[in-house]
C-alpha cells in the first residue's frame, strides 16, 4: 500500500470519520458511493473497491443501501409535495420523472419493500383446452382416417 496514496487517504479518512458506522450513516441517508468518490476526486469504481476491501465496511454498505431505499423514497415524496397549484406542466413532468426514478432506485435497493409485485403473464387457449378435454373424455376421435384405396 506504500505506492497507493489515494487508497491510504480514503482508508484514513473513513477510519477517522468513524469507519463502518460513518459509512452506514452516509449510505443510509442517501449519499452514493459516487458522491463519496467525488470528495477524493477518484472514480466510483476505485472508491467501491477500497470500501469493499474491508469486510466490515462492505457489510455497512450493504445494510446502508437497504436503509437508503427509504431515504430515496422520501425524497421522491418531498419532490411531489413541493409542487403547487401554480406548477407548470414542464415542472410537473420533470418532477414526475424524478419521482419515478427514485421509486425505481428504492425498488432496486430494497426490492422486498419497494419492488413491484412480480407478475406472470399466462396465455391460455381455450380452444386447445377444450379439444384436449374432449380427447381425454373420448367424446371425439381425431385420429386420421386411412383409406384402403
Amino acid at each position: 500500500m506504500a505506492g497507493k496514496p489515494l487508497t491510504r487517504n480514503i482508508i484514513s479518512h473513513v477510519t477517522e470519520q468513524g469507519g463502518a458506522d460513518w459509512l452506514y450513516e452516509q449510505i443510509a441517508s442517501g449519499v452514493t458511493v459516487s458522491q463519496i468518490a467525488k470528495q477524493f476526486e477518484c472514480a466510483r469504481g476505485t472508491m467501491s473497491r477500497v470500501l469493499n476491501s474491508n469486510p466490515e465496511w462492505a457489510k455497512a454498505l450493504e445494510k446502508g443501501r437497504l436503509e437508503a431505499a427509504d431515504a430515496i423514497a422520501e425524497r421522491g415524496l418531498e419532490l411531489v409535495d413541493g409542487l403547487s397549484a401554480t406548477s407548470g406542466t414542464n415542472e410537473i413532468a420533470a418532477i414526475r420523472e424524478q419521482a419515478n426514478y427514485r421509486k425505481f432506485m428504492a425498488g432496486a435497493l430494497n426490492a422486498e419493500r419497494y419492488g413491484g409485485k412480480a407478475s406472470s403473464h399466462i396465455t391460455i387457449n381455450l380452444g386447445d383446452l377444450h379439444i384436449e378435454a374432449l380427447k381425454k373424455s373420448k367424446m371425439i376421435d381425431i385420429t386420421p382416417e386411412v383409406s384402403d384405396e
